[in-house]
């Protein structure tokens, strides 16, 4: 999500701002100006971050999947390995079937591993337009 969402700012940042003033003089509000004038000039910006989100998604998951080591349970010392959310998930849904009580678990440990990056990125955020607030003065 982080990667998808700051190559989709990124294309919207990159239309000029006389799109959107001259949207607003042709009489339109907020809205119509970001529907019909700013988001079809950023369109191709925000499908390639979908595509390179997804991409990144899909091949962390296998690396991880496949260097990690299989070892799916909390391993008493620290030093030893043990598998990660992403590789749980990517080895679990190939053995479990339709009627399986290991398809639940799966989609929470998805829920809690998209939680814990939505907050991870919204805290970063956070700091990151402090720090810019602070630096512009």
């Amino acid at each position: 999500m982080p990667l998808i969402i700051s190559i989709a700012d990124d294309a919207l940042q990159a239309v000029p701002l006389d799109f959107k003033e001259n949207a607003y003089a042709l009489g339109c509000n907020k809205l119509q100006a970001i529907w019909f004038v700013i988001m079809p000039a950023a369109i191709s910006g925000i499908t390639a971050a979908v595509m390179l989100g997804m991409a990144r998604a899909i091949g962390e998951t296998m690396v991880v999947l496949i260097l990690a080591g299989g070892n799916s349970s909390i391993p008493a010392d620290p030093t030893q390995s043990m598998r990660p959310m992403t590789a749980t998930i990517a080895a679990g849904f190939g053995n479990a079937s339709e009627q399986s009580l290991i398809r639940p678990a799966l989609y929470m440990t998805g829920a809690i591993l998209f939680i814990l990056t939505f907050f991870t990125t919204f805290i970063a955020d956070a700091v990151l337009e402090r720090q810019r607030k602070k630096f512009a003065r």
